[in-house]
């Protein structure tokens, strides 16, 4: 297990616990700023991967090799004319996936075949702009967020609507939108849940 404390200045401490033993190792902290939001990291190629901001315009793709704890910049696509607000990560058939948010509200679907290989990203789709998605919330943050890419390559989404919030089924087929009925989920960010024979107990 990993965890990651974030001061103000901006420091990050970061902790390592192996699944055994009755203690915390502190390892290195991130060399590329802080990672971005609440977001855990996304675990692809035996290691944790994270977006990190070094400053307001740059964001990084850092990962922490679980092995031999170290660190390495995962080199992002090449966006073209795009221009990013914001960059999410995720995983699909055990790739790193990035999801890039673009000022237009469209979000470009980019997919690394061979990890830590920049030629290997490819873009599957782009999710395009829904009205009924809602607006942005403050700061210019996305006003969706990717939650799972399913194997026939629908999309579960999380719209950031600060006033109404919705789960959104995106089918990159057809090119089509269904808003799901779940009422309530106001203040809560959806969570996968995969079973497991692993306890934490």
């Amino acid at each position: 297990m990993v965890a990651i404390s974030v001061y103000d200045d901006p420091k990050t401490e970061v902790y390592v616990h192996t699944l055994g033993t009755n203690c915390w190792r502190r390892i290195q902290e991130f060399p590329y700023g802080v990672p971005i939001g609440d977001e855990s990291g996304k675990f692809v190629g035996g290691a944790l991967n994270w977006v990190v901001r070094e400053n307001p315009k740059k964001l990084f793709v850092v990962s922490l090799d679980l092995e031999n704890e170290s660190y390495q910049e995962i080199l992002q696509p090449d966006y073209g004319e795009v221009k990013l607000i914001g960059l999410t990560l995720g995983e699909y058939r055990d790739c790193l996936c990035i999801f890039a948010h673009s000022s237009k509200l469209i979000v470009d679907v980019w997919i690394m075949k061979e990890y830590g290989k920049k030629d290997s990203w490819n873009k599957l789709f782009t999710i395009p702009h829904i009205e009924d998605l809602g607006r942005p919330t403050v700061n210019f943050s996305p006003c969706i967020t990717v939650a799972f890419i399913y194997e026939d390559e629908q999309v579960l989404l999380v719209s950031r609507d600060i006033f109404e919030p919705k789960l959104v089924v995106y089918d990159s087929r057809s090119d089509t939108f269904k808003i799901s009925k779940f009422e309530n989920i106001k203040g809560r960010d959806p969570t996968i849940y995969i079973e497991s024979l692993i306890t934490t107990c």
